[in-house]
């Protein structure tokens, strides 16, 4: 029996999948509390959630190229995130590559801005870090 080989389209959307099921696996597996507070004794754990922020910066960005790929475009600032679950309005190509948006490590969103102010021919793609407060020191970026 002759397997045809999957196209590109779902054979990246087939391993974004895979990398999303691990994703979403090692979280569940982790710390159960998004708090906010940090010691010297957990340092483990910040240091666990800011690599699992930056690996979902990943996989969203993968979404998004998917996005851009599908569409011709990357979803406005508007649309957000949220074009990668639902269907924003006026989207014809539109495929949806997410089940849901993440929310970061300590419980805030994901913040998305397209074009960027710091990438102004792409988006900016970032999480406001542990301090939960966009546009300081301990941001974790695309």
């Amino acid at each position: 029996m002759n397997a045809k080989p999957l196209p590109r389209p779902a054979l990246i959307a087939l391993l974004f999948a895979v990398f999303m099921l691990v994703l979403v696996g090692c979280n569940k597996e982790g710390d159960k509390d998004p708090g906010n507070t940090f010691s010297a004794a957990d340092g483990n754990k910040s240091s666990s959630r800011i690599e699992s922020a930056k690996e979902t910066l990943l996989s969203l960005s993968t979404a998004l190229e998917m996005f851009r790929v599908d569409n011709g475009r990357y979803p406005t600032t508007s649309e957000g995130l949220k074009a990668l679950a639902e269907q924003p309005g006026g989207v014809l190509n539109w495929q949806q590559h997410l089940p849901t948006i993440p929310m970061d490590p300590w419980g805030n969103p994901y913040l998305y801005e397209f074009p960027g102010k710091r990438r102004p021919q792409s988006y900016d793609l970032s999480s406001s870090g542990p301090d939960g407060r966009p546009g300081t020191e301990d941001d974790i970026t695309n």
